[in-house]
């Protein structure tokens, strides 16, 4: 079997917890944890590496670039979703970003 890379590490060294709509994550490249609660919607998130992401309730994330010509990378320490968080994945090529994973 060939050998598997190790994922890339989080460079971040920020936790955040978004609780409405109004409220940002900030520099992504800085971020390491991000806690989705309350009415917080769903949070497009750029490639990247990072650490600990949860999605509480109606809420999620928006992983990849519809329509793009590049596939976007994305390493997790852990994806927690529950009661009914969701990933939507726009993938490339894709026209929109509906696909729900």
């Amino acid at each position: 079997m060939p050998i598997v890379s190790a994922p890339t590490p989080p460079a971040g060294n920020r936790s955040v917890t978004i609780n409405n709509p109004s409220q940002s994550a900030g520099d992504w490249a800085t971020l390491l944890n991000l806690t989705l609660n309350s009415n917080a919607g769903a949070i497009a998130v750029p490639a990247g590496a990072y650490g600990n992401f949860a999605a509480n309730g109606s809420n999620g994330f928006i992983l990849g670039v519809p329509g793009a010509h590049v596939p976007a990378i994305y390493s997790f320490q852990s994806l927690t979703l529950n009661n009914g968080a969701q990933i939507q994945v726009g993938r490339p090529g894709s026209v929109g970003c509906g696909q729900r994973v």
